[in-house]
C-alpha cells in the first residue's frame, strides 16, 4: 500500500485496523456515511476507459484500450435491447474479473439494475452452486458458460425444480460452443429463453445472439447479428456463404470506440521494473529507458522507435547465438 501514491482510502472489512498500521475506514462507518451521489467528470468521447486483454485463442494475449463513448453505446445496446435489462432487475453473470463479461455485468448498473457478485466455486459442493445464488437473490438475468451447463446436465440437476428461479427471465450463455443436447436441457431445466451470444473482448459486446423480440433460435444454432453489426460468413476466397462452414467476419465498422492496441513492446515495458529493463537493454540504450517508459505511460501504446526495436533484436539475437555456441561446447 505504501507504494501506491494514488491510493487515498483503505476500506477495512472484518479486520482490526491496528494489525495493518494504516489509516482505514471501516465497512460499518462507510455504510453509515450519507451518500451525496457520484461525482461526474466530463471527458472526451474517446477518453480511455479501461484496458482488457484478449484470451489468447488467436495468439499471445493482446492489450486493448477501449474508449468511454463507444463502449457505453455498445454495452447499453447489448443490455438494454438484447437482454432487456430494466431498472430494478438483478444481473448475475458468473465470471472472473479478468473476463470481458465482468465489464458487461458492471455496465448493468447503467440501466438501474443491481449487479450480483459471487466469489466462490461454481461446482462446490456440486454444479448447482450458481443456481442457489440466483434463487437466493431473485436474479432476473443469469449468465454462465456451456461447460457449467454440461456439468449440471451430467449430474442430473433440474434447476427450475430444485430451486425457486421464478424471477429469472433469461439465461445468457457464452464462452464456448453450446451443444444442441445441452441447449435443450437448459431450455427445459430453467424454463426461460436462452440468449446464446458470440462476441469478443476487442469490442466488449457480441456479434451475434438472440433478443427479446426475436424468435428463439433452435438448439445448436446461433441467433442473427446484433444491432449495428454487419456480420457475414465467408469462405477461404472471401466469398459469402450460407449453410456452410466458413469464417465469421464483420464487413463494416461497428458503433464502437476501440482506441488502440497496446503494442507487445508497450506491454513488456509497462509490466517490467525499470531496473530490469536497464539490465536487459544494450549499453547505448540504457539511458533512454526512463524516457520511453514515460512516453508509454502517457500514451498507453506508444511504440518503440524502429531503430530501437531493431537494435534490441540484434542484441538478443547475438546473445542467443552466444548461449547456443556455449551450450554446444
Amino acid at each position: 500500500v505504501a507504494g501506491l501514491p494514488s491510493l487515498t482510502h483503505v476500506l477495512l472489512v472484518g479486520t482490526d485496523a491496528a494489525e495493518l498500521g494504516l489509516p482505514t475506514v471501516s465497512w460499518a462507518d462507510a455504510l453509515a456515511t450519507p451518500v451525496t451521489g457520484p461525482l461526474c467528470v466530463d471527458v472526451p468521447f474517446e477518453h480511455p476507459l479501461w484496458v482488457l486483454f484478449s484470451s489468447g485463442t488467436t495468439g499471445a494475449p493482446k492489450g486493448l484500450v477501449h474508449g468511454h463513448g463507444g463502449t457505453l453505446l455498445q454495452q447499453l445496446a447489448a443490455l438494454g435491447l438484447h437482454f432487456d435489462v430494466q431498472p430494478g432487475d438483478r444481473f448475475f453473470w458468473f465470471c472472473s474479473t479478468s473476463w470481458v463479461m465482468w465489464n458487461l455485468q458492471v455496465s448493468s448498473l447503467l440501466l438501474g439494475a443491481t449487479a450480483v457478485l459471487y466469489d466462490g466455486s461454481p461446482t462446490f459442493p456440486d454444479a448447482s452452486a450458481v443456481w442457489r445464488v440466483a434463487a437466493a437473490h431473485r436474479v432476473t438475468h443469469l449468465g454462465v458458460s456451456p461447460g457449467l451447463l454440461a456439468l449440471a446436465e451430467k449430474q442430473g440437476h433440474v434447476p427450475a425444480v430444485d430451486h425457486d428461479l421464478s424471477a429469472l427471465r433469461v439465461l445468457g450463455v457464452t464462452g464456448a460452443p453450446l451443444p444442441a443436447t445441452t441447449a435443450r436441457w437448459a431450455r427445459t431445466g430453467f424454463g426461460v429463453p436462452l440468449n446464446v451470444i458470440s462476441g469478443g473482448t476487442d469490442v466488449a459486446t457480441a456479434f451475434v445472439g438472440a433478443g427479446p423480440l426475436l424468435p428463439e433460435p433452435a438448439p445448436g444454432r446461433m441467433g442473427p447479428p446484433w444491432l449495428g453489426v454487419a456480420a457475414r460468413t465467408v469462405d477461404d476466397r472471401g466469398e459469402p456463404v450460407l449453410g456452410e462452414v466458413g469464417e465469421l467476419v464483420i464487413t463494416k465498422p461497428m458503433p464502437f470506440d476501440f482506441r488502440i492496441f497496446l503494442s507487445r513492446h508497450a506491454q513488456l515495458l509497462l509490466t517490467l521494473p525499470e531496473w530490469t529493463l536497464r539490465l536487459l537493454a544494450p549499453g547505448s540504450l540504457r539511458r533512454a529507458v526512463p524516457r520511453y517508459l514515460h512516453a508509454l505511460r502517457e500514451e498507453y501504446a506508444t511504440p518503440l522507435p524502429r531503430p530501437v526495436i531493431e537494435e534490441m533484436k540484434r542484441y538478443f539475437h547475438a546473445r542467443r547465438q552466444r548461449e547456443s555456441q556455449s551450450g554446444q561446447r
